[in-house]
């Protein structure tokens, strides 16, 4: 089969299910074929990123979690990418304005930015 049909088709494949679901308290993922939850209170960094691929943007999102587990959420794996968002603002208001800045950053510039991070208690 030709490259260019094998594209075609793909187009027309069921929609893939979504890799994070929005819980009450945090979300869900799954890792290594095992349901991980998370919540909200355990993340301790939240990452933002976007690559420029010419034709697409990139646009990924980096929570690190306790203890030590990163998620890594992108606009273009993830179809509920725009409630995964929205959940991140209901939590963190404060980020949303430099998370969009990224997201709508200067074209063919790799942005990688920490918005938030826990602070230590000691």
């Amino acid at each position: 089969m030709h490259p260019w049909r094998r594209s075609f088709l793909k187009a027309f494949e069921k929609p893939r299910p979504s890799l994070v679901e929005i819980t009450s308290d945090g979300f869900r993922f799954c890792r290594n074929k095992k349901i991980e939850v998370v919540e909200w209170r355990a993340v301790t960094q939240i990452d933002v990123c976007r690559e420029d691929a010419f034709t697409t943007d990139m646009f990924s999102v980096i929570l690190q979690v306790e203890p030590n587990i990163t998620v890594c959420v992108s606009n273009l794996e993830e179809p509920l990418f725009p409630d995964f968002e929205k959940a991140v603002f209901v939590q963190w208001p404060e980020i949303e304005k430099s998370w969009k800045s990224v997201y709508c950053g200067p074209a063919l510039v790799f942005e990688f930015v920490t918005l938030w991070k826990a602070r230590q208690s000691y």
